[in-house]
């Protein structure tokens, strides 16, 4: 079984999948990324929705000399950051599948 802290341990190039007779083929790859893409892009829609505001946070002390809005925002970016990763690998996997059919 694959644990967090193997995971956290391997460098990951993306492993692409092998279009094949005797595997999945092309069009159901496609059509299961194709769903978490669109899945990861509304995720990514409310997330940006959710951006913090400024009257949420003025009230709460700094954190390492810096504002709490501050930190809210390079917090909620890193998220950002971190779905968008997440849709351009899924893209790049589709790109590799679409070129194999």
């Amino acid at each position: 079984m694959t644990t967090r802290a193997t995971v956290d341990r391997i460098h990951w190039d993306l492993m692409m999948p092998a279009v094949h007779m005797n595997g999945t083929s092309g069009p159901q790859l496609m059509e299961q990324l194709e769903e978490v893409e669109r899945h990861l892009s509304a995720a990514f829609g409310a997330l940006k929705r959710a951006a913090p505001n400024g009257r949420d946070y003025y009230v709460l002390p700094e954190r390492d000399r810096r504002p709490a809005l501050e930190v809210a925002e390079i917090v909620h970016t890193r998220r950002l950051d971190v779905v968008y990763a997440l849709m351009s690998e899924l893209s790049d996997e589709m790109a590799h599948i679409a070129d194999q059919m």
